[in-house]
């Protein structure tokens, strides 16, 4: 059994590389969420001016001249025979078994298709849950609601970025109780006492309590890794924003980023009894109890103050449903109508997209007929469902 000084030595070794990690980690993270910040603002600006190109193109279309006064226009519109709209009429001019022209046109179609294939994987499939997204006000959280909200990309970023914290974190705490499992503080087996005396069952309570309390946060934060991990892997294989609520719907996909959450506190919890029943061996338990008391005590009212006041000014849930405890303003109700309206409009745009689909046995590729995919795109922008 190796000398106390040299095991007290050794823990403070593992200590120190364990903070020197959580420091990498921390820097690394904060890293990685700047670069996803820049991304989704990028992504967000371009659809935007996607957008204002074919509000433009469409306004100029409608009154047969480029429209002077639309209330959204580009500085420099694109040329007439480059935007998306243009592709079927293009496609039109070419006789059935032609090719395309040139590279222009090849690119103006495939721009064209870019638009539908958007629109598809925005409503398809969407009858399938538009029952349980309208229900909005018996969900169990606020995520279905900032779904219609926000947007998918938005919000499965958020969550992705929960579930991403917890698993880091539990993987910090991973680290520290697997070793602290390895090497036992010496202080745990002092000299034996007289059997079934009291010093006798204190010194066993302690050393079970160390050993248990870390075990239990070892398979906590491990838990708390594999549930993230299990979580974004179903969101990487979700094809269509229907999937996404589908996945919240019977998948129950809330819950699993609370279980997530959840392990992360009780493998806390666990690791803080390990350390609080190796302090025994240290100090008396007297002071050990008063000390935790306060160390417990102050932090938890500092964190429930904060928390409380942040989540009932802004969130979803405390703050805006009055069903689940909630207390919004005078004059703002919970009222998602015309999010929900926007979303039974898609449902009505997948039916619309079912039309360019090409008859059963035949292909897509096929220049017998072409199919009118930028008519479609072009009555589906013109109804205003996207």
């Amino acid at each position: 059994m190796s000398h106390p000084k040299t095991g007290a030595k050794a823990s403070a070794d593992v200590a120190t590389l364990v903070m020197q990690e959580q420091d990498k980690f921390r820097s690394l993270m904060s890293e990685w969420m700047v670069q996803q910040r820049k991304q989704q603002e990028q992504f967000i600006e371009s659809m935007l001016q996607v957008h204002r190109e074919t509000l433009f193109q469409l306004q100029g279309k409608g009154s047969g001249a480029p429209a002077k006064s639309a209330t959204i226009s580009p500085p420099e519109p694109p040329a007439r025979e480059n935007t998306p709209l243009m592709a079927e009429e293009k496609k039109k001019e070419a006789l059935p078994g032609d090719a395309p022209k040139d590279m222009e046109e090849v690119e103006t179609i495939y721009h064209a298709d870019d638009h539908l294939m958007d629109f598809w994987k925005r409503s398809s499939g969407l009858h399938t849950v538009v029952d349980w997204v309208s229900n909005y006000q018996k969900h169990p959280a606020g995520w279905a609601a900032l779904f219609m909200i926000h947007g998918i990309p938005e919000v499965t970023g958020r969550l992705r970025s929960k579930v991403d914290n917890f698993s880091i974190y539990s993987a910090l705490f991973l680290s520290m109780s697997i070793a602290c499992l390895i090497d036992v503080p010496d202080s745990l087996f002092q000299e034996p006492h007289e059997e079934w005396s009291i010093e006798w069952w204190f010194d066993h309570v302690r050393a079970r309590a160390y050993i248990y309390g870390l075990a239990i946060g070892t398979a906590s934060h491990m838990l708390s890794i594999l549930l993230g991990m299990a979580f974004c892997n179903a969101l990487n294989e979700a094809a269509r924003d229907s999937d996404v609520y589908r996945m919240f719907a019977r998948g129950q996909g809330f819950f699993a980023t609370v279980k997530c959450e959840r392990a992360f506190q009780i493998g806390c919890a666990a690791d803080y009894v390990a350390v609080i029943a190796c302090t025994t061996s240290h100090l008396i338990w007297q002071e050990v109890l008063i000390a935790c008391g306060i160390l417990l005590a102050v932090p938890a009212l500092i964190l429930f103050q904060t928390k409380g006041l942040l989540f009932s000014s802004s969130s979803i849930v405390n703050y805006w449903r009055e069903d689940l405890g909630g207390k919004p303003d005078a004059g703002d109700p919970f009222d998602l109508g015309l999010a929900v309206d926007c979303f039974k409009a898609r449902v009505q745009a997948d039916r619309l997209l079912m039309r360019t689909r090409p008859e059963k046995g035949s292909s897509s590729y096929d220049h017998d007929e072409p199919s009118d995919g930028g008519g479609m795109a072009r009555e589906i922008a013109v109804a205003g469902i996207f």
